[in-house]
C-alpha cells in the first residue's frame, strides 16, 4: 500500500498548519490548528483571540491556559468537526480525494505521538482521522 509519511511539499494541505481559513462556532480562524488550540481553554470568551494566530504561537496560548475540564474526553471529536469544515470545500476535498487509498501518516519532528508519529513512535490519530474523512466523502459521492 503505498504510503504518505509526510505533510509538506505537494501534501501540504494535509497540515493542520496550512492556511485555509475555516469557521467554528462562529469565530473564522486562520488555520485548523488556531482553532483547534481555541477549544482548548476553559474560557470560552478568549477563543477569539485564537482567530488570527499562527499555528505555534496558538498551541503555546492554549498550553498556557486552564484548559477545559472534558479536553481529554473531546479533544478527538473537536479534531475531527474541524477538519471535516476544512476539507469540505471542494478544492481540499479533491486533493483529499486525490490521495487515493494511500496510507497517511502524520510524521513529525516535534514530540507529538498522539496526532502524530514523531521517530516511528505515535499514533497517528491525524492521519486516521483524514483517511475517516477520505473514506466518508467517497461514499457519499
Amino acid at each position: 500500500m503505498k504510503q504518505i509519511t509526510s505533510f509538506t511539499g505537494d501534501y501540504d494541505f494535509l497540515s493542520n498548519s496550512y492556511k485555509s481559513p475555516v469557521e467554528f462556532n462562529g469565530i473564522e480562524y486562520a488555520t485548523v490548528d488556531a482553532c483547534y488550540w481555541a477549544q482548548r481553554p476553559k474560557d470560552e470568551h478568549s477563543r477569539i483571540k485564537f482567530a488570527r494566530l499562527k499555528p505555534a504561537k496558538a498551541k503555546a496560548k492554549a498550553i498556557n491556559a486552564i484548559p477545559r475540564d472534558d479536553w481529554d474526553d473531546v479533544k478527538v471529536n473537536i479534531m475531527n468537526n474541524i477538519l471535516l469544515k476544512k476539507f469540505g470545500k471542494e478544492e481540499l476535498k479533491k486533493k483529499l480525494l486525490d490521495t487515493g487509498n494511500a496510507e497517511l501518516i502524520n510524521n513529525v519532528s516535534y514530540n507529538d505521538e498522539f496526532y502524530g508519529v514523531h521517530y516511528g513512535n505515535g499514533e497517528n490519530i491525524l492521519g486516521k482521522l483524514l483517511m475517516q474523512i477520505r473514506d466518508k466523502i467517497k461514499s457519499e459521492k
